[in-house]
């Protein structure tokens, strides 16, 4: 996840990519994949994958300290602006605009961007990706990594799928889904199956929601609370039914 997954965007590896990988006794995750799907597709849901829960801990934990703050000062995280006519012509009131929300979702993002970078090295997972973890450009190097397929899934904890549609079309992705289901037969939660598409759909309406409320916010002095719109109700209160 180094550079937001650079090592995603090809399909074909090199020494330097190889030089990636280390001798570890126990794999944690075992990324199966297919390299026909777009890199970064990869990269969103490995991101999500790996700090969703933190950061969606640090998210309520910044809404609470935010609105706690705001509750004991209230004019912190709030913009005041324009008067805001709430009746007929005359009355007004100052109208502020709460930047609690989307300031402490710019910290959720953040985490699910960086969070593996703050994680301590203790809590790191360890992952078999085939292009770093076989040799591609020695083919002798690359042949006896290939025969020891079996090892790494036998000494993977978990198989974490990046699936798309086109997964079981590619003979490898299959070759390594139904060995390790037969290595780990008797293991429980051994596959995590994570469809790519799922956390863009989920990150996307997400923003969708908090850039809508945000303007909807930053609208309401010249449309709900605007002197026209009020104005207009009370003409409309004073016709005739």
């Amino acid at each position: 996840l180094r550079r937001y997954g650079v090592v995603f965007r090809q399909s074909f590896g090199t020494a330097e990519t190889f030089e990636l990988s280390a001798p570890v006794e126990h794999i944690d995750w075992f990324l199966s994949h297919s390299w026909r799907t777009a890199g970064w597709l990869k990269t969103v849901a490995l991101l999500s994958r790996s700090n969703a829960a933190a950061a969606f801990a640090v998210w309520v934990g910044a809404l609470a300290v935010g609105y706690s703050i705001m509750f004991i000062f209230p004019d912190t995280f709030e913009w005041q602006v324009v008067n805001a006519y709430v009746g007929g012509a005359g009355e007004s009131e100052k109208l502020r605009f709460d930047l609690c929300a989307p300031l402490t979702y710019l910290v959720l993002l953040g985490v699910l961007a960086f969070g593996q970078e703050l994680r301590p090295k203790r809590l790191t997972k360890t992952c078999f990706l085939d292009k770093c973890c076989i040799h591609q450009t020695d083919e002798d190097k690359k042949r006896k990594g290939i025969e020891q397929l079996g090892g790494f899934l036998s000494r993977s904890e978990k198989m974490v799928i990046l699936w798309q549609p086109e997964y079981l079309t590619r003979l490898w992705c299959v070759y390594e889904l139904a060995a390790f289901s037969f290595l780990k037969l008797q293991v429980p939660n051994s596959i995590d199956l994570i469809p790519l598409k799922l956390p863009v759909m989920v990150l996307t309406f997400l923003t969708l929601h908090i850039v809508a409320s945000t303007l909807s916010m930053l609208l309401m002095p010249i449309t709900l609370y605007s002197k026209w719109f009020c104005d207009f109700l009370t003409e409309q209160d004073a016709l005739p039914s």
